[in-house]
């Protein structure tokens, strides 16, 4: 009865330590991560909603810059459904071709978090 109660505890210690070996060996993704925080302006060049399997989306490209003279700008996309903000209606009316708006891009520093994550803050003053 004792070998058989040893036999046991043996195979839960090495049931446990492998257990642990693999866990340690798969990559790991989510957090903690770190962000910068980025304020920047966004000038818009393109809308275009497609299909999106069933469900229309709304693609925006712009030029992305750090100053409001538009200086030194950058080209982005993103989906309006990715975008954070209170009211996606009102962001998705707002972005039109030509106009102007203030964004913030916190960008990943550290971690396996969402590389980049964009939050509209309303029209550029």
């Amino acid at each position: 009865m004792r070998q058989i109660i040893s036999l046991g505890v043996l195979f839960s210690l090495c049931l446990g330590v492998a257990s642990s070996l693999i866990a340690a060996a798969q990559p790991r993704v989510g957090g903690p991560c770190e962000y910068e925080t980025i304020k920047g302006f966004a000038k818009v060049t393109a809308v275009k909603v497609i299909d999106n399997g069933g469900q229309p989306s709304t693609l925006v490209d712009f030029d992305w810059t750090l100053d409001a003279k538009d200086a030194h700008s950058e080209p982005m996309r993103l989906s309006i459904d990715s975008l954070k903000c209170k009211d996606k209606k009102a962001a998705e009316k707002a972005l039109t071709v030509g106009s102007r708006h203030e964004l913030v891009l916190e960008k990943i520093v550290r971690g396996t978090c969402t590389p980049r994550i964009w939050t509209y803050v309303g029209p550029a003053k």
